[in-house]
């Protein structure tokens, strides 16, 4: 497995396809027009197997509150 650290402007479409179907069937109200909630996030870490077939991602975001 790998975990990649990615920005979203530098995804492809394969990696995005993935993402935005995973998210989709990881909540049960996503939007299904984007990746992201509210924000795009600052990166990502992407989980992947040897295929590049996307596992799982986890979106951070840094905020001064």
């Amino acid at each position: 497995m790998i975990i990649k650290q990615v920005y979203d402007y530098n995804l492809n479409q394969s990696t995005y396809e993935q993402l935005q179907q995973l998210l989709i069937e990881s909540f049960e109200v996503y939007p299904e027009n984007r990746i992201y909630f509210k924000q795009i996030p600052h990166f990502r870490f992407i989980l992947c197997n040897g295929n590049d077939k996307v596992l799982a991602q986890v979106g951070l975001d840094y905020r001064a509150i």
